[in-house]
């Protein structure tokens, strides 16, 4: 398994689940759970510490992984921006495709605006909605179905209006999430520019507080259980794979075949066989989104390795699945390193 180079096609069918939409609460906000999700949850409160790291792992999963890792290898006022992966979607729902903009803002839909502002300055988010006076425990993420061009507004009970809320979605938007309003040189777009770096430095944050060093006890030590790395593509500049991995979240799974399959539709079509020590953090997105429809694919076995650790190869190896042939094969040993890598200090 690797970090994705594109981001997964929408799923089509009305049966398929998905991400929903950001609800905003207008009836008094509940208290905080204070729970990790559970089988049968299907709404994450950002007040709740747990839900927002579950979110993060959720993003990650569902296509956000792309941003993180880039803006973790690439983090600077303006730097980042400009160096967005570009190119042009066959779906654009703009009509009118541009090479010089990224990606992630061609397929800006609710989806996406919805986790983004999930994570996003609460005063920036009062800045936009001039009807209520938010607060965290009104900020949530509620599981719907995704059909087509519509998803179904989330029923919580006193939520805004679907034209209230589209109007909201469109705003925040239009002021902080277009390309010519993060290019932009007046102070909109450097304000733009903040709003965007905080955002993904938040969900960064999330995203390693849910991860956990591996303990001596744990399987990964005691019973010599493996993760599989499955690398898509060869880093810029020519770095080597292993130091490239060192300095990111890496996505892995305890399944070999699915490591083989990211591996096979690859450049550098190599599979690692990792074997993990003591103190590398990681996080199984089973045991933070234990509802597999969080999940964006269960049936990977994903577990996402938090950067900072070294990976030092061991040797090269046969063995897995003999239907993908050409692949290079290497057993590699993941270790934390002297100096633990930090995550952005942010305050949501």
């Amino acid at each position: 398994m690797s970090v994705r180079g594109a981001r997964r096609p929408r799923p089509k069918d009305e049966g398929m689940p998905c991400l929903g939409q950001l609800a905003l609460a207008a009836l008094t906000p509940p208290a905080p759970t204070d729970v990790l999700l559970t089988n049968d949850d299907t709404v994450a409160s950002r007040a709740d510490p747990d839900h927002v790291q579950a979110m993060a792992v959720h993003a990650y999963t569902y296509g956000w992984n792309q941003i993180i890792s880039h803006h973790v290898l690439n983090r600077t006022d303006s730097y980042e921006i400009d160096t967005l992966p570009t190119g042009q979607y066959n779906l654009d729902r703009t009509g009118a495709p541009r090479e010089d903009m990224p990606l992630v803002l061609q397929r800006m839909d609710p989806p996406d605006v919805s986790m983004f502002v999930f994570f996003a300055p609460m005063a920036v988010l009062n800045s936009v909605s001039i009807q209520l006076s938010l607060v965290p425990q009104h900020i949530v993420l509620d599981l719907a179905r995704y059909g087509g061009e519509h998803i179904p507004i989330p029923n919580l009970g006193g939520s805004l209006t679907q034209p209230l809320y589209e109007t909201f979605l469109k705003a925040f938007q239009a002021r902080y999430l277009t390309w010519d309003a993060l290019r932009s040189d007046e102070p909109s777009g450097m304000e733009a520019r903040m709003v965007w770096h905080h955002t993904i430095d938040t969900m960064i944050r999330a995203l390693f507080d849910a991860t956990s060093p591996v303990l001596p006890s744990s399987p990964f030590i005691a019973e010599g259980e493996r993760l599989y790395h499955g690398v898509e593509y060869i880093p810029p500049g020519g770095e080597d794979v292993d130091d490239h991995l060192s300095r990111r979240f890496v996505s892995a799974s305890e399944d070999e075949d699915v490591a083989h399959e990211f591996a096979r539709k690859g450049k550098a079509s190599q599979l690692l066989e990792l074997e993990l020590t003591p103190g590398v953090r990681i996080v199984r997105v089973a045991d933070v989104n234990p509802n597999p429809r969080w999940a964006t694919n269960p049936g990977e076995q994903e577990v996402i390795l938090a950067p900072g650790n070294r990976f030092v190869h061991l040797e090269y190896y046969r063995g897995g699945n003999s239907d993908y042939a050409g692949i290079t094969k290497r057993r590699v040993r993941v270790e934390p390193m002297p100096s633990p890598w930090q995550p952005p200090a942010v305050v949501m």
